[in-house]
């Protein structure tokens, strides 16, 4: 037997309103009982207690609105529904699926789906949660059978307002940790689990350090065809103590190899990556600065292959990379718009006679100030 509790149920130009409880008043469905309403009939459900579906509710052509205004409660069933909110702190579990079609507004509390199996769909214009806060979150953390995920289904710049749950040094906290996708299309998932990734220790010649707090997963990479933005709420400490310019990591697998995928805007709250991911594990660490090196010799016969042509150290760790070759007059020799070592050899250096030329090197990442360098380098020919 399933109840709503109500105080007031009436029908009004279409509107059917069922509001908390002040009597004993109820509605009462049996089981395997069916509720059927007329097409656009807005069902606006005030819940102080738990909400289960287990009878055949037909809302498909209706507009319901629930508000979860009790403490602990638990949702059970399958819900499509146009607009959910919670009035009140505590943890919301979720058992079923639930599909949230226009506005999802947390205020106090926490949705915890049981399982990954239990699917939350949003599929709204307004990009997921509004109105987000360290109490009031979609909780992804890991169950012990898998992270449940929040998934969004739409396109444009998609908001996935996640949680996590782990230990600071002041003792348990739940923290808000939204992550924006940028230009994504269809439906795609995402979580966020409380633990070391295995990444931690992993340093490259790029990265100096990943904090091992936690990361977050996209389950399906496919849509995602823009930048991200992570919130570092939570990771004060890592971004204090730790050496390196903050910057957004990404990995294949757990415990995989890690890839910066750069920083292009951050403030005290987020940070925004320079490219997309193209990997589903992302997280934050630190980047080392590279200054360029202009290899001040080429020598394009006789060296076996070595210092055959230019060659600039750390020039590939940057996504704007323009090399200008004038003479010693500053007459152009050769440009370059996106050079590298490969597109350096497909030059023939031995057009040039010897003597003193001028490099002059133009890079940076995206959102970032461009840097240039110049270098006189010399050409060597020993026949």
């Amino acid at each position: 037997m399933n109840k709503i509790y109500t105080n007031c149920l009436r029908n009004l130009a279409g509107l059917l309103i069922l509001t908390p409880a002040f009597t004993n008043a109820q509605v009462i469905i049996g089981s395997g009982a069916s509720i059927a309403a007329s097409q656009d009939t807005e069902i606006a459900i005030s819940a102080p207690s738990d909400l289960n579906n287990g009878s055949a509710f037909d809302f498909s052509t209706t507009i319901l609105n629930v508000d979860l205004v009790g403490a602990d409660q638990s949702i059970a069933g399958n819900f499509v529904m146009a607009e959910l909110s919670f009035s009140a702190s505590g943890t919301k579990t979720m058992t079923g699926n639930i599909t949230v079609t226009k506005n999802l507004t947390f205020t106090q509390g926490i949705l915890k789906p049981l399982s990954p199996s239990n699917k939350f769909l949003y599929t709204g214009a307004e990009g997921g949660l509004k109105d987000g806060n360290n109490d009031s979150f979609f909780d992804c953390t890991d169950t012990g059978s898998g992270s449940p995920v929040f998934y969004s289904n739409g396109s444009g710049s998609r908001l996935f307002p996640i949680g996590a749950q782990y230990t600071l040094p002041a003792g348990s906290a739940n923290l808000y940790t939204p992550v924006t996708l940028e230009k994504i299309s269809g439906e795609t998932g995402m979580s966020v689990v409380a633990s070391d990734p295995g990444l931690d220790g992993k340093d490259t010649i790029e990265i100096f350090s990943i904090n091992n707090q936690r990361y977050w997963q996209i389950t399906d990479i496919a849509p995602v065809a823009g930048l991200v933005t992570l919130n570092l709420n939570g990771l004060e400490d890592y971004l204090t103590t730790k050496e390196g310019t903050i910057t957004v990591i990404q990995a294949d697998a757990i415990a995989g190899e890690p890839t910066n995928i750069g920083n292009s805007a951050s403030d005290n709250t987020n940070i925004r990556s320079s490219s997309a991911p193209t990997a589903p594990y992302l997280t934050i660490g630190k980047e080392k600065k590279f200054k360029i090196r202009i290899h001040d010799l080429i020598t394009p016969s006789g060296s076996k292959g070595f210092n055959d042509v230019l060659t600039i150290d750390y020039l590939d760790k940057f996504t704007f990379k323009h090399v200008t070759l004038l003479d010693r007059w500053g007459v152009l020799i050769k440009e370059w718009n996106d050079f590298s070592e490969d597109i350096a050899k497909a030059y023939d250096f031995n057009q040039l006679g010897a003597g003193n030329y001028i490099v002059v090197v133009e890079y940076g990442k995206i959102g970032e100030k461009k840097m240039v360098e110049q270098q006189m380098v010399t050409v060597l020919k020993t026949n």
